[in-house]
């Protein structure tokens, strides 16, 4: 076992994971290698693994970084501490699963990245831009160009129908709304007799299969999902995943992704496991049955 990294060599080489972006700190039996030149620091064989075969793609500036992040909150004199010094990179066009026992602040750290809250501190970029101290404006037309949000609840508008839900988003946008296309969108999923069906008669697969088109309506480039197939029966949430893997695949949509399922996180490009609001150095813990 190698020994922990000495504090000078902290200070002086990247004290970050190229890959995952985890703070590698005092951690023992770390993996080196030098590139061009430069020394570089694993966290783990995973993340080793991982840039080995693509070095090219882990020596740029991660699509997403997030750095330091923490989120507190006050209930009367009690300060609750949900992320503390959150750290991790996610790549452009990988399929990402946040996993993490309940409490352990996964939804809240979706918020963030989606822009739907404010970190307390730390900070967050989008392609090498620190987006987490923008303008409630500019935060809101980032999150309407770049985020579609699949939400476990569906959150489709009860007194709208289905293709009502998936224009409203180009309503906000001001943007040109193709009719055609967005019906064409719902044969392509099997939903083209319940464009004119409001949420109440639609069944979960069908109302959850609408918000993934209310989601991609602007064409964003990264699909955030909380518990996507949470509330529906294994069949269907097979389905359903089929569906944004292939969006992740096929159209090189990044794909971010909150769940409890080792199946659905086994087949994600990465894992981030958050455990009392900090990543772990832990990328196999999909593999553990989550019994909460």
């Amino acid at each position: 076992m190698r020994p922990p990294i000495s504090k000078n060599e902290i200070e002086n080489q990247l004290i970050f994971d190229p890959v995952c972006g985890l703070k590698i700190g005092d951690l023992a039996d770390i993996p080196r290698v030098t590139r061009q030149g430069k020394k570089l620091i694993f966290c783990s064989k995973t993340c080793l693994d991982r840039f080995n075969e693509n070095p090219e793609k882990f020596q740029g500036e991660p699509f997403i970084k997030v750095r330091g992040l923490e989120k507190r909150f006050r209930l009367g004199r009690i300060k609750i501490e949900v992320l503390r010094d959150l750290n991790f990179n996610i790549w452009e066009g990988d399929f990402v699963g946040l996993i993490g026992a309940s409490g352990s602040g996964k939804s809240t750290t979706l918020n963030m990245l989606g822009l739907l809250d404010r970190p307390t501190s730390g900070k967050i970029f989008l392609k090498g831009k620190d987006i987490s101290s923008l303008s409630d404006e500019e935060r809101a037309s980032l999150r309407s160009k770049t985020f579609g949000f699949v939400f476990q609840q569906y959150n489709l508008i009860p007194w709208l129908d289905a293709y009502e839900n998936v224009i409203l988003p180009l309503i906000f946008a001001d943007k040109k709304i193709d009719s055609e296309e967005t019906r064409r969108k719902f044969r392509e999923i099997n939903l083209g007799e319940q464009m004119i069906h409001r949420p109440f008669e639609m069944s979960g697969g069908e109302q959850q299969r609408t918000a993934i088109l209310r989601a991609l309506a602007n064409d964003p480039e990264i699909i955030i999902g909380d518990e996507p197939t949470g509330n529906l029966d294994s069949e269907t949430g097979n389905k359903i995943l089929e569906i944004l893997i292939k969006l992740n695949k096929e159209r090189g949509k990044t794909l971010i992704v909150v769940t409890h399922d080792a199946d659905i996180a086994e087949k994600a490009n990465q894992i981030i496991t958050i455990k009392d609001g900090r990543a772990i150095r832990d990328h196999q813990k999909h593999r553990e049955i989550y019994t909460e």
